[in-house]
């Protein structure tokens, strides 16, 4: 049993929670202890088959997953099927596919939710009570995918089934080649911050998602929290009201704005119809064990966690690449960064940022992308801009940066503060192609005449003539007989004009007859 019990763990790929209950065993209120202390005759049928990974056809499995709740940690297996008979290990851990993972503890009620539930009235009445999870309907709209409770740290997904060797070694490849495409010299990853400009709305978050695909852009990114993680009850409580607000109390107002796991999940797919990177920010552990298991190409760390040196650790065991801004710090601080990222792999980039929205001209300080690129030559560089217009980004890429993230809206006049500082279409659209222009133009370090500057050079290119009449025999010994004019055909370039000074010539030549080699002896 314990055997299996460890075999099951590493399946899942969730060794943060370490209480394990099989099918058919686990107690009503079960502990660690229970667990532990159970006889290992157990029947047969109460443990799981384990099935190879080349002879599985079919694994589901419902998770019910306490994220926000320190203890009891459980994972509860509740239902493993396969058409197969071999009984092996299960391996590599993303051969399970997750139906649903909820909360199971702390609640109250089982609510029946109503035919027509709206968005508000899922809400949970009091923000701190969970109500636990409602029967879905058999047509569920957006609003009624909602969680009852807008603090429930759950995630609600559908995950990819029996990965093989060649997905892996795919999944491999294009991690490092994301971590290329920040490194590359001539062009510039851009990230499109989509934040919570969606308002809640799933269908605006799609539109901004084509906006960016339309532009240009490399990646969009979301925000991903866990309220009760990221604040306190407190700060949950506090009344919030005005022009911006969602909610009656900034709770309810954060929690209106927090995607559920079941649509990170609908646009991190939708994503892959666009073909573009999707990825957001983890602002708290239990996100970032989220955006692990939904398997993001690059995890992004705010702003607001840069002196959050326990996640960023945690974020960087992931041995996922991070982009980390640095706002609201000062050096020593991002020194910190470098060097704790830096124990577990390379594979990061420093985002310079000014954490005011929107950014004064005089609070940008570019010249700080030179300080990073001086004490951290080993890793890209890039900026996190939140000033008004696009002429700034642009100078940053001039300046070397290799990641730009810039705040995009449909309509700066929308609804929420972060609207006033973000790009409308057709800005994003006049930056990015402004920003690829500027890569073409920054070049490479290589000086030389270009095929374009050939019309030039033949209409104003001078080279040397003769100032004079000259015989055969003639010695040209003093610079009064050369003259540098546009001629055609053209003569010796005058650079080279200490070659011709001394020689003789052995042809008659003209006034103005170009200097060539062949009239010397």
């Amino acid at each position: 049993m314990s055997s299996q019990r460890n075999k099951l763990k590493s399946v899942i790929g969730v060794n943060a929670y370490p209480t394990l209950f099989l099918p058919g065993t686990e107690p009503d209120t079960p502990s660690s202890t229970q667990l532990d202390s159970r006889s290992e005759n157990n029947s047969e049928n109460d443990d799981p088959t384990f099935f190879n990974t080349n002879q599985l056809q079919e694994i589901e499995s419902q998770i019910v997953c306490t994220q926000d709740v320190i203890e009891p940690k459980i994972i509860k297996v509740i239902k493993i099927e396969s058409k197969s008979g071999c009984i092996e290990d299960v391996n590599p851990p993303q051969a399970i596919k997750v139906i649903k993972i909820e909360r199971p503890f702390e609640c109250t009620a089982e609510p029946t939710p109503s035919t027509t539930t709206s968005k508000k009235a899922n809400k949970k009445e009091s923000p701190f009570e969970c109500t636990a999870v409602a029967t879905p309907s058999t047509t569920p709209s957006k609003k009624a995918n909602k969680k009852e409770s807008p603090f429930e740290c759950t995630a609600e997904a559908t995950l990819s089934t029996t990965p093989s060797k060649k997905a892996n070694k795919k999944e491999y490849c294009k991690k490092k080649s994301l971590m290329e495409q920040f490194k590359k010299i001539d062009r510039t990853f851009f990230i499109a911050e989509i934040g919570q400009n969606h308002q809640g709305d799933i269908q605006i978050a799609k539109q901004l998602m084509n906006v960016a695909k339309d532009a240009g852009a490399d990646c969009v990114k979301f925000q991903k929290s866990c309220l009760t993680e990221k604040f306190t009850s407190s700060v949950l409580k506090t009344p919030y009201s005005g022009k911006n607000s969602w909610g009656k109390t900034y709770g309810e107002h954060k929690s209106f704005l927090e995607f559920t796991a079941n649509e990170f999940i609908e646009l991190q797919k939708y994503a892959e119809e666009l073909d573009i990177y999707f990825t957001a920010s983890a602002m708290d552990p239990q996100s970032l064990k989220f955006l692990e298991l939904i398997k993001v190409p690059f995890i992004k760390i705010g702003s607001g966690d840069a002196n959050n040196l326990l996640l960023i650790e945690q974020a960087a065991k992931t041995n996922i690449p991070l982009v980390i801004s640095t706002g609201m710090v000062g050096f020593k601080t991002v020194q910190s960064i470098y060097d704790l990222v830096s124990c577990y792999h390379k594979n990061f980039v420093l985002l310079h940022c000014t954490s005011a929205y929107p950014t004064l001209d005089e609070d940008v300080h570019l010249r700080v992308l030179k300080l990073y690129m001086k004490e951290f030559p080993d890793i890209p560089i890039g900026y996190s801009g939140h000033e008004l217009g696009i002429h700034i980004t642009t100078c940053a890429v001039a300046l070397g940066a290799k990641v730009i993230e810039r705040h995009i809206t449909l309509d700066k006049t929308m609804k929420g503060t972060d609207h006033k500082c973000s790009l409308e279409p057709h800005e994003l659209k006049q930056l990015i192609s402004q920003i690829r222009s500027v890569e073409l133009a920054l070049g490479k370090a290589i000086k030389k005449r270009h095929p374009s500057e050939i019309p030039c050079y033949r209409k104003l290119y001078k080279t040397m003539v003769y100032s004079n009449n000259f015989q055969a025999n003639h010695k040209l010994d003093s610079t009064n007989d050369i003259k540098v004019k546009v001629c055609d055909p053209k003569g010796l370039d005058p650079l080279f004009i200490n070659k011709v000074l001394g020689k003789t010539l052995k042809c008659n030549v003209n006034l103005d007859d170009p200097v060539l080699l062949e009239h010397f002896l």
